[in-house]
C-alpha cells in the first residue's frame, strides 16, 4: 500500500520564509531610511517681520537672515495639539544637535496666538519647563494684530479667536503644521509635526544647510 506524501507545514516553506525576511527588512529599511524628497522649490518670500522674544528683545527676520529656520505656532496655556507640537519641536532640537547642524545654520522659532497672555515673563517659564537651547530655538510673541497679518500673510497659516470656556479650558484654533524657511526668507512648505513629514522636515533642513551658502 502506498502511502501519500507529508505534507510541508507552512512555515518550512522556503519561499514563505523568504516572503517574510523580505517584509520584515524592508518595514526595517522604511523605519530607518526616510524615503528621499526633493526640497521644494520656494513658494513664496516672506516680508520682513519682527517681534519680541522672551528676553523682550526684538526679534524678526533681520537676526535670521542667512540661516534656514523651521517656525512653529502654539500658546503656553494650549491643553489640546500644543504639548505635542512642543515635544516635536524639542525634538528637532535634539535632532538638529545630534547631526551636527549649526545654529548659525537652522534655527527654530515658535509664535504665540495668544500674545495678549504670552508676555516674556510666560515665554521664560514655558521655555524653562520644556528644555529650550536659546541658542537654537527662540520663542516669540507681540500685538495681536502683527502676529495675526504675519501668520496670515507671511506664514499663510490661519490664526483663529479665542473660543469661549467650556469646563475651564478655551481654545486658539491655530496650525498645527511646521514652516520651513530658506536662507533667503523662502518659505519651502508646509510639514506636519509628526511621523513621517516630520523627518522629511529634519532631512530638507539639513540639506539647505549643507547645499545652500549662507
Amino acid at each position: 500500500m502506498n502511502s501519500q506524501p507529508q505534507q510541508r507545514p507552512w512555515y518550512r516553506n522556503p519561499f514563505v520564509l523568504y516572503f517574510l525576511i523580505g517584509i520584515t527588512l524592508l518595514t526595517a529599511g522604511r523605519l530607518l531610511w526616510p524615503e528621499k524628497s526633493p526640497v521644494p522649490e520656494p513658494l513664496a518670500a516672506l516680508p520682513a517681520w519682527e517681534l519680541t522674544d522672551s528676553q523682550g528683545n526684538r526679534f524678526g527676520s533681520a537676526d535670521l537672515e542667512g540661516r534656514i529656520y523651521v517656525a512653529s505656532f502654539f500658546f503656553t496655556r494650549c491643553k489640546t495639539i500644543c504639548p505635542a507640537l512642543t515635544r516635536s519641536m524639542r525634538s528637532l532640537q535634539d535632532s538638529l544637535a545630534e547631526q551636527g547642524v549649526g545654529v548659525d545654520d537652522v534655527r527654530l522659532v515658535s509664535i504665540s496666538v495668544d500674545p495678549e497672555h504670552d508676555v516674556p515673563e510666560k515665554l521664560q517659564a514655558f521655555a524653562r519647563l520644556h528644555g529650550v537651547d536659546p541658542d537654537r530655538w527662540t520663542l516669540l510673541t507681540g500685538e495681536k494684530e502683527t502676529v495675526r497679518t504675519l501668520l496670515e500673510e507671511g506664514f499663510m497659516v490661519g490664526m483663529g479667536e479665542r473660543s469661549e470656556p467650556t469646563a475651564g479650558l478655551f481654545d486658539i484654533a491655530h496650525s498645527a503644521k511646521f514652516a520651513l524657511e530658506d536662507r533667503t526668507g523662502g518659505m519651502r512648505g508646509h510639514y506636519a509635526s509628526e511621523g513621517h513629514e516630520r523627518d522629511i522636515l529634519l532631512q530638507h533642513a539639513a540639506y539647505l544647510a549643507e547645499h545652500t551658502a549662507p
